[in-house]
């Protein structure tokens, strides 16, 4: 008796294990192409919202969203974008706010765009030369 509870154990846990390594998971880039579109979003209410605009939390809290896209995956193909709109989002804040911090931060960020990502051309193979 004992041994056939060890025998259906085991054919569970093999069961569970098969399951786990087939069952589709998320990707990287979808969870960073998921957390963008939310930070898209939050920048969207933001825009429509006059009264929002006015305090700076809510600017901080979309400037989060868009920096935790690149936190994610730093190398992946939604990095750039992420750490362009929270560059986008504090230059939009310093023009309210006037802080130096504020147009520190969108400096800052633009100059990692521009040092840590390549551009275009060098990484696309369509825009590659080719010899004839």
């Amino acid at each position: 008796m004992l041994f056939n509870y060890k025998k259906k154990f085991l054919f569970c846990l093999l069961a569970c294990c098969i399951l786990s390594v087939m069952w589709p998971r998320s990707s990287s880039a979808d969870i960073a192409k998921t957390k963008y579109y939310r930070a898209e979003a939050c920048y969207k209410k933001l825009r429509h919202s006059p009264k929002k605009q006015k305090y700076r939390c809510y600017w901080l809290g979309c400037i989060e969203k868009f920096q935790s896209v690149y936190r994610h995956n730093p190398s992946g193909p939604w990095a750039a974008a992420g750490l362009y709109m929270s560059g986008t989002l504090y230059q939009e804040l310093y023009r309210r706010s006037f802080k130096a911090s504020d147009k520190k931060a969108a400096l800052d960020i633009y100059k990692r765009i521009i040092k840590g990502y390549p551009k275009p051309h060098q990484t696309h193979p369509t825009h590659q030369t080719h010899p004839t």
